[in-house]
């Protein structure tokens, strides 16, 4: 947090805009998602799950386990997600980070498997508690889709339940098998005249708009604190960095603002 903050510090005062990859929020099922649980009442249960495959190993050997672990890359995600649709109506207190490991240790990578942070969260008007649990694993099998992704949310009046990699799109070839694409992330086909023709996906959108604000910025058209709230600037994405466990294994229970890491063992922060 110290150093998020540094360099949140850093970019106001060069007036530079820093913002977060988080896809998600150009996804057109999750950003109909997050409206409609605004209106559903306090926050009470969320439970998210994404995956990428076990060969993912293979190719982020490079700083799978050192610069990065399977939550801060994953798991980022589904927790922008939640703090994005909870923004004003709750708040984050407690976070604890459980891991398990074994398969990437078997490929000489030290780093863990799968990832589960379970946080409390508390509803500003109410008062009342709710709980999110996000799963991130980079061991899944090879399967129709190269992402699992999805999500439950239950509200005080209602619920709301997204699977990204199933939205009724199927696809089976003799080479590659059964297939479910979501060309809605990034369509890798060319048009018919052979060109690139993914400027509308999400994947895409999510780079090309930070661009186009900031070459805004640079141009003196807007300020870099004009995108706040609505790009995922280093500003408004302090949440998530809470939620983020300590590398080297540090897995444990913080207070989510100020928080105290730990090694091998749960513990109960007072602050």
């Amino acid at each position: 947090m110290d150093q998020h903050r540094s360099l949140a510090e850093a970019a106001a005062n060069a007036n530079l805009l820093v913002c977060m990859e988080v896809h998600k929020r150009w996804d057109p099922i999750y950003t109909d998602a997050g409206e409609r649980i605004r209106s559903l009442g306090d926050f009470s249960l969320f439970h998210a799950y994404m995956s990428q495959p076990k060969s993912q190993l293979d190719s982020f050997k490079a700083w799978a386990g050192k610069s990065s672990d399977i939550s801060y890359y994953l798991n980022a995600h589904h927790l922008d997600f939640l703090c994005n649709s909870l923004h004003g109506k709750a708040r984050p207190l407690l976070v604890s980070a459980m891991a398990s490991n074994g398969v990437a240790q078997m490929k000489s990578i030290e780093t863990e498997d799968s990832i589960t942070l379970t946080s409390r969260w508390q509803n500003m008007t109410s008062k009342s508690l709710g709980t999110a649990v996000c799963t991130a694993s980079w061991i899944a099998p090879r399967s129709d889709v190269h992402s699992q992704q999805r999500f439950f949310y239950q509200g005080h009046r209602g619920e709301v339940t997204v699977d990204q990699a199933h939205r009724g799109y199927s696809v089976a070839d003799d080479h590659q098998g059964f297939q479910s694409p979501n060309p809605l992330f990034m369509k890798y086909g060319p048009d018919a005249q052979g060109n690139f023709s993914g400027q509308q996906c999400y994947g895409y959108r999510s780079i090309s708009d930070f661009i186009d604000a900031a070459i805004s910025v640079e141009k003196g058209e807007t300020r870099a604190s004009d995108w706040n709230l609505k790009l995922a600037t280093i500003h408004d994405t302090f949440p998530r960095h809470r939620h983020s466990p300590g590398r080297e294994n540090e897995f444990g229970q913080r207070q989510c603002g100020n928080y105290h890491r730990i090694t091998g063992r749960m513990v109960y922060l007072r602050v």
